[in-house]
């Protein structure tokens, strides 16, 4: 019985009468075998046990116990020795028994260890290592003592802690392919998922299907114990011995008592009496001669380490199929792990024990790609074919009337509004370059104030002649060039400033979205942008100097909206343009700070659109008129007149106002 008094009686009745003793069998019980170890020490007996406690492992306190069976401390360094294969600095520990010492042994390793336990219901312990990521589990159980519906292997079906995210090595007394339970509600397919690709530990002792060399006894375990049956059987203590397992380790044991004896007295003489407790040269030859044994035994080889439990060969089994498959064994005196097969994986890597980082630099897709610079393609086209027209027609009366020159720049603007949307295009699909980022910014705000100049500058021409009550007033073309020019002059003090404070670079922006793959790792998405330090600052001043030209556009715009003249024939038009471009122009600054920068696709397409229609749209009011349906005819039909003063041309039309004016272009 586990009773300490009963033992500490024992020793001191069997210890202190009688003949002289040196060495101790037993005791079978972990408290009594602790207790009498302890004291032992202090008359220097030796002690073989069959204890499997990891506490008797403790040499400070119990230096003269040698154990026969062997301990779950033998699958430490093993354990040690795969985490450093794999690289797994951080695992998590989930026990039923024993841990504390694992715990501690992974810890001086530089493995940072988190652990849980569990008495028969391992969910709640699994669910906390869960939560906190880990991927790597030892665990350390003893199926016997597990709730029948909650084994461990289906509770990690359950959760979900199984794939190429996971790894779990099983050590203690797994019995994951060893123990059937039909009626125990988890399902041999969902053991079949959650363990496959698991490692459990065993040893050449303690596994069944070991076969080891026929010892000093000349006969194989099985062959000794049907003979020990048959002559002692009815004297055992245990009426239940039905197996080798348990008499091989008993066996050994007495098999090591008499041969550490045999040792001892070949050196030493032994004395039964006077009665001697203290320390003495024989008691301490005797612990050498244990200590010493190297012999094989029905269980093994029987050999001590230094904390005087048997070096046993620890093997790593992997489950495939619910069936092990051997693929390594440790050698506990050299600490060397030979691999015997690659060990399977089921994301074809071992996986990590924390989540390795990628990065992943996002670019435009190529549909995307593909949309937006086929839309800007054609539009620069338009412009192009739209400013050809215009400049080979340019002397005809119906053209010259409109200031060719000044819509040749709105032309020009159009296509540079164009042409930056395919320089953001390539920087969307292919990655910001610094030079195309300048390229960029430089198209888009010139394009800007060449067309947009070009438009206010005639709206307010005609908002100058037809308002000037006074006296008559001639505004000629390189008046409105002057303009665009002024606006252009502002632009580029602006860039200047821009480029010699606060330089836009290339920045790497970490977006909110990531991914995660087969083996646990987790992707960054990054985006490279060309911003400045004052990015907001800057896009405002900008935006805001844009909005003031619009704000006089609108204005003049809305005052010469009733005004119908021949001359002027694209007076209306423009005031068309003016409110085009507020609107769309209102619509990108929204989409600007309003769509998120990790939408690259949506960002590339909709803001390329929004400048690529408003551009267009410019060229087509500019320009339509004059190339389709009636301008065409006027076109033919004035190409032979050569148009000296617009003056004559104004004075003999009469403006539906009724003001008197006159221009001169």
């Amino acid at each position: 019985q586990q009773n300490i008094g009963a033992a500490l009686k024992a020793f001191v009745d069997g210890y202190l009468s009688g003949s002289n003793k040196a060495l101790m069998l037993g005791a079978s019980f972990s408290q009594q075998s602790q207790v009498i170890a302890e004291l032992a020490r202090y008359y220097c007996v030796t002690q073989i046990g069959l204890n499997p406690s990891p506490d008797l492992s403790d040499r400070t306190r119990y230096p003269y116990y040698f154990r026969m069976a062997t301990t779950l401390g033998i699958s430490v360094a093993p354990v040690v020795a795969m985490t450093r294969e794999f690289g797994w600095k951080t695992i998590g520990l989930i026990v039923q028994d024993y841990a504390a010492f694992l715990s501690a042994a992974l810890a001086l390793h530089n493995v940072t260890v988190t652990k849980a336990g569990y008495t028969t219901d391992p969910t709640v312990a699994l669910s906390s290592l869960l939560k906190k990521d880990l991927r790597i589990f030892v665990a350390i159980r003893a199926m016997l003592v597990e709730d029948s519906k909650k084994r461990l292997d289906c509770v990690i079906k359950q959760l979900g802690a199984y794939g190429p995210k996971y790894q779990w090595i099983q050590i203690g007394l797994p019995a994951t392919t060893r123990l059937d339970l039909p009626n125990s509600g988890c399902q041999d397919s969902d053991r079949l998922v959650a363990m496959e690709g698991s490692m459990e530990t065993d040893n050449d002792i303690d596994d069944p299907t070991a076969e080891h060399e026929i010892g000093i006894t000349g006969q194989t375990r099985e062959e000794l114990f049907e003979d020990f049956m048959r002559l002692h059987g009815k004297e055992t203590v245990d009426p239940e011995q039905t197996g080798t397992v348990g008499f091989d380790l008993r066996f050994d044991a007495i098999s090591a008592v008499a041969m550490a004896i045999n040792s001892t007295l070949a050196v030493e003489n032994y004395a039964s009496d006077p009665i001697d407790l203290n320390c003495s040269d024989f008691k301490d030859q005797v612990f050498n001669s244990v200590r010493s044994l190297d012999f094989n035994g029905l269980s093994g080889p029987v050999k001590f380490n230094s904390k005087g439990e048997r070096a046993a060969k620890v093997l790593f089994y992997q489950i495939r199929a619910l069936k092990r498959d051997l693929v390594a064994t440790y050698d506990p005196l050299t600490g060397d792990t030979r691999w015997i097969k690659s060990p399977w994986f089921a994301g074809g890597s071992a996986p990590v024990d924390s989540p390795r980082i990628l990065s992943k630099l996002v670019h435009a897709s190529l549909v995307s790609a593909v949309v937006s610079g086929g839309l800007s393609a054609c539009g620069a086209c338009l412009s192009l074919a739209a400013m050809a027209v215009n400049l080979w027609f340019r002397k005809v009366p119906y053209i010259r009337l409109s200031s060719p020159i000044v819509n040749t720049i709105i032309g020009l603007g159009c296509l540079l509004c164009h042409a930056s949307c395919l320089i953001m295009t390539f920087n969307a699909y292919m990655g910001s370059q610094l030079g195309l980022c300048w390229s960029q910014l430089l198209c888009l705000i010139t394009g800007y104030s060449c067309a947009f100049g070009g438009i206010l500058a005639k709206t307010w021409r005609v908002h100058r002649i037809f308002t000037n009550k006074m006296r008559l007033t001639t505004i000629k073309d390189w008046h409105l060039c002057m303009v665009i020019a002024a606006i252009l002059l502002m632009d580029a003090g602006l860039l200047l400033a821009l480029g010699l404070l606060d330089s836009p670079a290339l920045a790497v922006k970490r977006l909110s979205e990531q991914d995660m793959i087969s083996d646990g790792a987790v992707v960054l998405h990054k985006l490279v942008v060309c911003q400045s330090s004052s990015e907001v600052l800057w896009k405002g001043l900008i935006i805001g100097m844009k909005a003031v030209f619009l704000l006089f556009g609108i204005f003049f715009a809305w005052e010469t909206r009733t005004i119908h003249v021949e001359a002027l024939n694209d007076s209306k038009v423009i005031g068309i343009c003016v409110y085009n471009t507020t609107v769309m122009g209102l619509i990108g600054v929204v989409l600007e700070f309003a769509l998120p920068i990790g939408s690259v696709d949506l960002r590339l397409v909709l803001l390329t659109c929004c400048i690529n229609i408003c551009s267009a749209t410019t060229v087509l009011l500019v320009f339509g008129g004059k190339v389709g349906g009636q301008g065409v005819l006027t076109i033919l039909k004035d190409r032979s007149v050569r148009v000296a003063d617009a003056s004559a041309v104004m004075q003999s039309r009469q403006p539906t106002t009724g003001y008197e004016h006159r221009s001169g272009e």
